[in-house]
């Protein structure tokens, strides 16, 4: 009721609906069904914060409380506190035990002590589960689309109640406990640290590309600075000594553009290259050679001084060209 909105209402019990949207009642307004949102520089709404009226928790107390009459017995038990419920099959070492204790002729204490020894190391105390039958069908609480019933129960149950310690507890190491040899000596800390001073992120970030000294700062590769390699297949620093012999994990498939492209199938065979120009480009001038050399320059034309100046870059000037001394 405090945290739930009035669209919600279908969680809480059928009883309390009725004040989250009546109009009558006296909390309706802690439910608005228009409320304004602040962006706060986000681009959709989702991500905005709901500008909802506080709750007066007194109020909403006091208004819950005069329904509370009105709840079923279920709902009623759900809104209790209840007992832990321990339960073990037939094959266990305690259930002779616990049987005889509570179920046979000669009963015993209602609240059994059970013996570590025999539990597996389970302190505490159990007592009597009035719902249980020994030796009965196990009927599924499941109404629709449960599981089937048990004709035969091989399983006791009984309620838990756990041991209450007499002191603080306190996390410290036991006394003459003998800690294991550690993996990493002070070399491989020592290497580890300086791998990680050269990454893009400390301990085991993304590590550059270059020499890692930034934007402008590159010395060696040109000043060109260093990016960061964010490739699935950079290495980790850690891998070694977390797991020795291990192989980083194949590349991904190539897909939508990323990743590697797929190996080609077994047996296939590239198309022969197209005639003219090897295939790439538009098909080569006239006078080309099988090499793409251009053929030999002839001797510029009398008067033709604009072919002596260009020096045969580029296409030579039509036939009935003549340099006029115009531009």
């Amino acid at each position: 009721m405090g945290v739930l909105p009035a669209a919600s209402n279908h969680a809480i019990p059928e009883v309390f609906r009725s004040l989250m949207s009546d109009e009558d009642s006296d909390i309706v307004h802690f439910y608005p069904t228009e409320f304004p949102i602040d962006l706060n520089g986000k681009k959709f709404a989702w991500q905005g914060v709901a500008l909802l009226p506080f709750i007066d928790e007194k109020r909403l107390l006091d208004a819950m409380a005069t329904k509370y009459p009105l709840l079923s017995a279920e709902d009623a038990a759900r809104n209790e506190m209840g007992k832990d419920v321990l339960i073990m099959s037939d094959q266990h070492p305690l259930y002779e035990e616990i049987a005889m204790n509570f179920y046979s002729k000669r009963q015993g204490s209602p609240k059994y002590k059970l013996n570590p020894k025999i539990s597996g190391g389970l302190a505490g105390k159990v007592e009597r589960n009035e719902q249980y039958v020994p030796q009965s069908s196990l009927v599924s609480p499941l109404t629709d689309g449960g599981m089937p019933d048990l004709s035969a129960d091989h399983s006791i149950s009984v309620h838990y109640e756990m041991p209450k310690s007499s002191h603080v507890h306190k996390s410290m190491l036991l006394r003459g406990v003998k800690p294991a040899p550690p993996t990493l000596n002070g070399e491989d800390i020592e290497a580890t640290k300086r791998a990680a001073a050269h990454s893009g992120r400390s301990f085991g970030g993304a590590p550059l590309r270059g020499n890692g000294r930034g934007r402008g700062g590159g010395r060696g590769n040109g000043g060109g600075g260093s990016q960061i390699n964010y490739g699935d297949n950079r290495p980790n620093p850690f891998a070694a000594h977390v797991k020795p012999g291990y192989v980083p994990p194949p590349p991904p498939h190539f897909q939508d553009g990323r990743g590697p492209p797929p190996m080609p199938p077994q047996g296939w065979v590239p198309p022969p290259p197209v005639a003219q120009y090897g295939g790439y480009g538009p098909p080569p001038r006239p006078g080309f050679n099988d090499f793409h050399h251009p053929p030999p320059m002839k001797p510029p034309p009398p008067g033709n001084s604009y072919y002596a100046v260009n020096q045969g870059y580029g296409p030579p000037p039509p036939q009935d060209w003549r340099y006029s001394g115009q531009r």
